[in-house]
């Protein structure tokens, strides 16, 4: 029975690969053969059958590849394949020289697929992506903006990394082309240079701030995103293209900006964002930089239900807070916050009470009622995100009189919900620790208490560190005579509790 069965399964695998290859050479060069042959890959029902039949078919396009009369077409739909075959892990390194062959003398189209088959196939390291130096090169010289384009994108994925040095000179031409198309190319691929090889690209960089005053918005949004990265290991950098940021960003809120730039109601948002992060790098902003903010998020706020326009308000509050700005101006942003965490979704809820803690760890801010009341709503919420959000801010807000009870609340959900999340329980251990060294009380002991429910919970080096607070804690109490004198034989059950504890 199991004879007769293997052999149906064998024949029926036979047939369907039979069937496969029958499409495969009829013929390879129609898109309805490349599309049988991927179907026929896909639909495999085991690991074997498809490892079998890609590798049947890689002879075959190695075959067809080898032929000298192949057409260019015929080359692209095996490359495709080839693409796919090296995706789901089969190597197809034959292909890699046909790739580098259609990048260097193919028409526009074919160019462009053997550019994308040398990103998919090629690595920097490989001794073929050499071949690629002198076509790129080349092709950025061209007056084709599209091959100039082409040339740009693929130099991110296949440019060898000791040959950089000969490319960024040519690239500091392509930040002054007559093209916007090609000048953000040109400052995309800079940006990503910088990423990998930062102190050769260190030179260029005034060469992209002077692009701050491009007359294409597309060009200055690229821009931005480059020098927020640049910013971020040299801060001094940018300190002095602010005022042209700030006339940028007024420019944006006056809506003088192509209506093209505009999503959910708002003007050019991610530029906005970009702007309003490098305003925290200033080191002492004026009246004029709180009052931008302030223009910004009342423009933002009737978009707050936007996750983009909550995105704009969660940065303004973030900068605002980052300047430490007085009450009364941060009172007014408050209002958005209260809207995020007022609102029917969950995840501008959770944003809101994430930037509500932000906000209450900088400032000793009383709640409203309203906060209040949306916070201990929010613990009852089924999603454990926003559980865990909340155990957080009451962490941040709690104050001696609460203490207990947020210390209860953190140690149940320990309880209940983190045996399987090691990382999320050593946090809230660490914030239930801080609870009771912040807000110790020598009448009820509580913070005693709530070490050693914790400690069990607690491992290696932080169940250490709580055993050793509740010796110290407990070795106090037993000192006080009046402590011995109220309570009659807590003395004796205190030093077995030192006894257990030390050993």
């Amino acid at each position: 029975m199991k004879v007769a069965l293997r052999h149906v399964k064998m024949s029926g695998i036979f047939e369907k690969s039979l069937e496969s290859i029958g499409s495969l050479l009829s013929p390879l060069g129609t898109n309805v053969g490349l599309k049988h042959m991927l179907e026929r890959c896909v639909t495999s029902r085991t690991k074997r059958e498809e490892e079998w039949m890609i590798r049947d078919c890689l002879r075959l396009v190695k075959a067809k590849l080898s032929e000298p009369s192949s057409k260019p077409s015929t080359v692209i739909k095996c490359l495709a394949f080839s693409i796919f075959s090296e995706l789901s892990g089969y190597k197809a390194e034959f292909a890699y020289i046909h790739a580098v062959k259609l990048a260097q003398n193919g028409s526009l189209a074919e160019k462009k697929m053997g550019y994308l088959a040398c990103a998919f196939l090629l690595r920097e390291c490989d001794s073929l992506a050499v071949l690629l130096v002198n076509t790129i090169l080349r092709d950025l010289t061209s007056k084709n903006i599209y091959v100039v384009a082409m040339a740009l994108c693929a130099s991110c994925h296949v440019f060898p990394h000791d040959q950089v040095t000969v490319l960024l000179p040519v690239l500091e031409e392509k930040l002054k082309h007559p093209s916007d198309y090609i000048r953000s190319k040109a400052v995309i691929v800079l940006h990503h240079f910088y990423r990998v090889f930062p102190q050769l690209c260190l030179q260029y960089v005034t060469s992209v701030k002077v692009m701050v005053g491009d007359k294409d918005p597309g060009v200055v949004a690229h821009v931005l995103q480059f020098l927020f990265v640049v910013a971020e290991d040299l801060p001094d950098v940018v300190m002095d293209i602010m005022p042209a940021l700030v006339q940028i960003q007024n420019q944006i809120l006056d809506g003088k900006l192509p209506l093209e730039y505009a999503y959910r109601g708002l003007h050019a948002p991610w530029m906005q964002i970009s702007i309003i992060r490098l305003l925290r790098y200033l080191q002492e902003p004026g009246l004029d930089i709180y009052m931008l903010i302030q223009k910004t998020l009342q423009n933002v706020k009737l978009q707050i239900e936007n996750a983009i326009g909550a995105a704009m308000v969660c940065e303004c509050i973030t900068t605002l807070v980052y300047h430490k700005v007085g009450d009364e101006m941060l009172a007014s942003a408050l209002l958005c916050v209260v809207d995020l965490m007022a609102s029917p979704n969950s995840n501008l809820r959770y944003a809101g009470l994430s930037l509500l803690e932000i906000v209450l760890q900088q400032y000793k801010l009383p709640l409203s009622t309203a906060q209040q009341d949306v916070v201990l709503t929010s613990f009852c919420h089924p999603d454990e995100a926003m559980k865990r959000r909340t155990l957080s801010l009451l962490c941040t807000v709690a104050e001696a009189h609460n203490a207990e009870t947020v210390c209860t609340q953190v140690v149940d959900y320990v309880c209940d919900q983190c045996s399987h999340n090691p990382h999320l329980q050593h946090d809230l251990i660490s914030r239930a620790v801080a609870l009771t060294d912040k807000f110790p009380n020598s009448q009820t002991h509580w913070h005693i208490a709530a070490l050693i429910r914790v400690l069990p919970l607690a491992r290696d080096k932080q169940a250490k560190a709580i055993q050793r607070r509740i010796q110290l804690m407990l070795l106090a109490v037993l000192k006080r005579k009046t402590f011995v004198q109220n309570y009659c034989g807590v003395k004796k059950v205190g030093q077995k509790m030192l006894t257990l504890l030390f050993t």
